[in-house]
């Protein structure tokens, strides 16, 4: 189970004409080793994820139209509360991609 928190996004116009870097933050808790985005689009290139509370580069596969990122061992993240069955971690994530302008 996912409980997004909050998401938000920063934007940096490249000096390559046409492109437009974006960063995305999700702010989650979560008890799933895998989530999954629906961000496929071919108007962006040069897709990382990062988690950011443990400041790596996360793993993730494109899988029938959607990407799924691997967050690996979640006692590795911040316990969300005071879960003691089947426990929640807090996890923040940032998607970086290129989008390309019209």
């Amino acid at each position: 189970m996912i409980d997004l928190q909050q998401t938000w996004y920063h934007s940096f116009d490249r000096a390559k004409a046409g492109e437009r870097e974006i960063h995305q933050v999700l702010d989650f808790f979560t008890n799933e080793r895998f989530i999954y985005l629906d961000i496929l689009d071919d108007g962006f290139a040069e897709l990382k994820i990062f988690g950011r509370n443990l400041n790596r580069e996360m793993a993730f596969i494109e899988k029938d139209g959607s990407i799924a990122v691997n967050l690996g061992n979640l006692k590795e993240f911040p316990l969300a509360g005071e879960y003691t069955l089947n426990p929640k971690y807090h996890v923040k994530i940032q998607i970086n991609y290129l989008e390309k302008k019209c």
